[in-house]
C-alpha cells in the first residue's frame, strides 16, 4: 500500500481544518447546540471557499457565472441600458445557429461531420455545396501554410491559411484577448491586432501578430505630419510583429478627386518596408471594386514597389446583424476574385488574404477557390467557444485551449474535405466544383457566377435569414 504523505503545508492545514469542522458539527449534534451546528456549517463554507482560491486549476467559484445571473436579474431594463453594463455577444450576429454549433463542438474537441456546404437549407435559393467523390485520397504533403513576401521582402513570413483577425479589443475582455493570443500561439497561426493596435494582452499571449495601422494615424506622425520613424522602427522591429497591414480611408484612394497619388501610397509602403527591415507590408481594403484594384496593380508596376499582400475585408463595422447574408457575401466573393485577376494580369507575387466569417472547412476552401491564399476569421465568432450562457463559464486557460482546438479541428476537417474532392494541394481547389442553387430549377457553379466575363448578366442575390 502506498504511503500517504502531505505535499504541502497548505494541504496539512486544510486537512486539520476539515477535522475541526467535523468535530464542531458532531459536537453540536450531540449537545443539540444549534450555535455549534451553525458555526460548523459556516466553517465548512469558509473552508470550501479557501480551498477553491488555492487551487491552480479551474474551480467552481472562479467559474461560477455571476455575470450571467446578474444579467438575467436585470432583464427588466431596456436593451440599450443593458448594453452599457453587458456588451453584446457579437458572435450571435455573425453566425447562424448551425455555425455556432460547429464552432462550439470543435472548440470542445467533439467529433463533427465534414461540412460540404454553406449550412443553409438545401431547398432554399443560395444553398451552396461542394461536389465530392465517393472515395478519397490520402493527403499528406500539404502543410496548409503560405509564404508571404515578394522579391522585395527580406523577411518573408510563413502564414497559416487560417488565422484570427478583425479584433476589436475595446468590445472584447482583456482575458479573452489574451486567451485568443495564447490559442493562436499554440497553433502557430497569426492574429491581426485590429484598429486598437498592439496591447500587452496580445503580446503576453505569445502569438505572431499582424500590426494593423492607419495611414492617417496621428500617433505615428510628428507635429508636422511627417512619419515618426523612430517610433515605427521601434515597434516594427519587435520579434512578435511578423507583418504590417496598412488601412487607407476611402477618400485616400483614387475613387475621389482628393485621393492620394500612387507615388504617395507606395512611398509610404516603401518607407514601412525600410523601417521594418524588410518585413511583409500589405494593404487593407473593404470590398474593393475593380477600379481600386486596377489602380493598385498599375501603381505597383509604375513605382516598382510591390505589396506583399492585399487583405480583402468582407465585414463592416456597425451593421454586424447582416454580415452573414448573401448580399454582403456576394460583394466579398467578387472582390477576392477581382483581386486574384489583377495579380494574375500584372504577373505579381502579391498574396490575397480574405478576412471575414470563415468558420468551416467549406468557407475556407471556397475562399481559396475564389483566389485567396490565406484567411483571417473574425475573432468575434470565436466567442462561441466560451458561451456566456454556460453554467460553468470557462477560465482563460480553458478558453485558449478551446480556440486552439477549433483551429486544429477545422484544418483537419479541411484536409478531409480535400481528400474527398481528390485535391492533392490547395492550388487545385477549383471554383467549378462549388455549386449554388439559384432557384428551384437552376444551379450554377461559382466559376460561372463570379468569374463570368459578361458584366451585363446580373449576379443573383439572396439573404440568409437563419
Amino acid at each position: 500500500m502506498k504511503n500517504f504523505r502531505f505535499k504541502s503545508v497548505t494541504g496539512l492545514f486544510f486537512a486539520l481544518f476539515f477535522i475541526l469542522n467535523i468535530y464542531v458539527i458532531i459536537a453540536g449534534i450531540i449537545a443539540t447546540n444549534h450555535l455549534l451546528i451553525v458555526c460548523g456549517i459556516l466553517l465548512s463554507v469558509f473552508q470550501f471557499y479557501m480551498h477553491e482560491q488555492f487551487r491552480k486549476k479551474s474551480g467552481i467559484l472562479k467559474n461560477y457565472p455571476y455575470r450571467v445571473m446578474l444579467k438575467n436579474f436585470l432583464g427588466f431594463m431596456p436593451p440599450k441600458l443593458q448594453g452599457v453594463f453587458f456588451p453584446r455577444d457579437t458572435s450571435k450576429n455573425l453566425l447562424n445557429q448551425k455555425q455556432r454549433e460547429i464552432v462550439t463542438l470543435r472548440s470542445r474537441n467533439q467529433l463533427t461531420e465534414i461540412i460540404q456546404n454553406n449550412l443553409l437549407c438545401s431547398s432554399d435559393p443560395g444553398f451552396e455545396y461542394l461536389q465530392v467523390n465517393n472515395s478519397f485520397i490520402n493527403l499528406q504533403s500539404e502543410d496548409f501554410r503560405v509564404e508571404i513576401g515578394s522579391g522585395q521582402c527580406r523577411q518573408p513570413y510563413s502564414l497559416s491559411i487560417l488565422n484570427f483577425g478583425r479584433l476589436n479589443q475595446k468590445q472584447l475582455s482583456k482575458k479573452y484577448v489574451h486567451a485568443l493570443s495564447q490559442g493562436a500561439n499554440i497553433r502557430n497561426c497569426a492574429v491581426n491586432t485590429g484598429e486598437d493596435g498592439l496591447s500587452s494582452h496580445l503580446i503576453r499571449g505569445g502569438s505572431d501578430l499582424v500590426w494593423y495601422i492607419r495611414h492617417d494615424d496621428c500617433s505615428l506622425r510628428n507635429n508636422d505630419r511627417s512619419l515618426n520613424e523612430t517610433l515605427i522602427r521601434t515597434i516594427a522591429l519587435k520579434p512578435y510583429v511578423k507583418m504590417i497591414e496598412v488601412k487607407f480611408l476611402l477618400e485616400d484612394l483614387p475613387v475621389t478627386k482628393r485621393g492620394l497619388t500612387a507615388f504617395t501610397i507606395f512611398s509610404f509602403v516603401k518607407s514601412l518596408r525600410a523601417l521594418s527591415q524588410g518585413k511583409p507590408i500589405g494593404i487593407h481594403l473593404q470590398n474593393p471594386g475593380k477600379n481600386i484594384l486596377s489602380f493598385l496593380g498599375t501603381g505597383m508596376i509604375t513605382t516598382g514597389v510591390h505589396l506583399d499582400f492585399i487583405t480583402i475585408e468582407g465585414l463592416s463595422s456597425g451593421i454586424t446583424m447582416l454580415q452573414n447574408t448573401g448580399i454582403f457575401q456576394q460583394a466579398f466573393f467578387e472582390s477576392i476574385a477581382t483581386a486574384r485577376k489583377m495579380v494574375k494580369h500584372f504577373c505579381l507575387s502579391t498574396k490575397i488574404v480574405a478576412a471575414g466569417v470563415i468558420v468551416t472547412e467549406y468557407d475556407l476552401l471556397r475562399a481559396i477557390a475564389l483566389g485567396a491564399d490565406a484567411c483571417f476569421n473574425a475573432s468575434d465568432t470565436l466567442m462561441a467557444t466560451g458561451s456566456p450562457t454556460d453554467w460553468l463559464k470557462t477560465r482563460q486557460d480553458v478558453q485558449s485551449t478551446r480556440i486552439a482546438n477549433f483551429h486544429r479541428n477545422t484544418l483537419a476537417a479541411a484536409r478531409n474535405l480535400m481528400e474527398l474532392c481528390w485535391y492533392e494541394k490547395l492550388s487545385e481547389v477549383n471554383p467549378a466544383d462549388f455549386f449554388r442553387k439559384i432557384n428551384g430549377l437552376e444551379t450554377k457553379t461559382l466559376e460561372e457566377l463570379i468569374f463570368q466575363t459578361d458584366s451585363a448578366v446580373p449576379h443573383p442575390l439572396y439573404v440568409n435569414l437563419n
